[in-house]
């Protein structure tokens, strides 16, 4: 369709409405219904995630027609808050009522409901299932067509919202959610995902889930670990945002070791100038950090570092140009 073909040639954030761009070739009638239903999509998107605002990045200057926007202008507006509070007003009794009506009708809000009056075992159940599947999926070979890549999509969402609802120990919902994580490499290898709808899924559900978990796990040079592999074993950018979110859940001190130390075990001479950041970075921090609790000082760390990768004369060369005076 020519909506969705103008809306994946490019997202962008923070372009305005009025920058959209129609073919002006088209049909009077064809190109204003089109106009329409473009401008309806993106109002849906727009409430739909709330964490991403999509916009669509069109070159010019020309402008929706007239009655086109003044249609959609009328479209009612409704606030999430404003709803929230109005269904909380409307009582459990009637809601319960409602949602087991609209299962009966829909495969989406029958799977949300059976998700609610699940135990907590049964949901913790539903999501290893799920990720038993995606590694039977992407080893057997098999492949999701375009055409059902957005019922897959939501499969996945509802598992997370499973996991989530089931409330698990935060390092066991850690575990569950970085192998969900880790099979999203070869995931995207296996559907035609080219609306992005399965990414979106690992960029911002399963991070965020990741994310709320890893904020009440005690366990964080265990963290700090889990979280170098995500983004080093990243080669679709699916977990990029854990690089700045990890600084919610661990202290900056122990992410810049973990990557030091990481990037040194692998010997990796090309990105040896990252590391080189990392120690200075570590070196800074140092300086205002006074109670090290159960962490090895920096002096220590610095040492043991010198002595396991004192060879790696390329990184260190490196590292002392930088301290060396102009």
């Amino acid at each position: 369709m020519l909506e969705d073909s103008l809306f994946h040639e490019g997202i962008s954030h923070g372009v305005e409405l009025d920058q959209i761009d129609i073919p002006r070739e088209q049909p009077t009638k064809r190109r204003h219904k089109t106009e329409i239903r473009i401008l309806v999509f993106i109002r849906y998107e727009q409430q739909r995630c709330s964490y991403r605002s999509y916009f669509l990045r069109m070159v010019g200057k020309r402008f929706f027609s007239t009655s086109a926007r003044s249609r959609y202008n009328r479209l009612p507006r409704m606030k999430n808050e404003d709803t929230l509070d109005r269904l909380i007003d409307v009582g459990a009794d009637s809601l319960a009522r409602a949602l087991l009506h609209l299962a009966q009708r829909h495969e989406d809000a029958a799977a949300a409901v059976e998700r609610l009056v699940s135990k907590p075992e049964a949901r913790l159940t539903s999501f290893r299932q799920l990720v038993r599947e995606i590694t039977r999926l992407t080893e057997r070979g098999g492949y999701i067509d375009w055409r059902e890549t957005r019922a897959f999509a939501n499969e996945l969402e509802d598992a997370l919202l499973a996991l989530r609802d089931a409330s698990p120990d935060p390092k066991l919902g850690v575990e569950l959610t970085v192998d969900f994580l880790e099979k999203g490499q070869e995931l995207i290898e296996s559907c035609d995902d080219s609306d992005g709808l399965v990414a979106d899924v690992y960029r911002y559900d399963s991070i965020e889930l990741f994310v709320q978990y890893a904020r009440d796990c005690s366990d964080a040079q265990w963290l700090a670990d889990l979280t170098v592999r995500l983004i080093r074993d990243d080669e679709y950018g699916l977990n990029e945002r854990l690089i700045d979110r990890a600084f919610e859940y661990l202290p900056a001190t122990l992410i810049y070791r973990a990557l030091l130390d990481d990037l040194l075990r692998r010997g990796y001479s090309r990105a040896y100038d990252h590391g080189v950041r990392y120690l200075r970075s570590l070196d800074r921090l140092a300086a205002g950090i006074s109670d090290w609790r159960d962490h090895q000082t920096h002096d220590t760390y610095f040492a043991g570092l010198k002595a396991k990768h004192g060879r790696k004369y390329s990184f260190w060369n490196r590292y002392d140009d930088i301290l060396r005076p102009e």
